[in-house]
């Protein structure tokens, strides 16, 4: 997960790593401020979103904070 936040405005950076290592990369910006934390755990909760709209049951989460 990178997060794209700045002062102005927010956004991150999802990517999900399949089983024989395919990617999957999104990336959400924001309409609203968000801190680092907030884009951090915006980006957790869209990952964990996304893994479910794809039928993914398993999922480990890793971040660089």
């Amino acid at each position: 997960m990178e997060k794209l936040s700045n002062m102005k405005k927010g956004g991150v950076e999802v990517v999900l790593e399949g089983p024989s290592h395919m990617l999957i990369e999104q990336a959400f910006h924001f309409t609203y401020k968000v801190s680092n934390n907030q884009a951090e755990y915006e980006a957790f909760i869209t990952g964990v979103i996304l893994d479910r709209d794809m039928g993914i049951r398993i999922i480990t989460c890793k971040s660089d904070s």
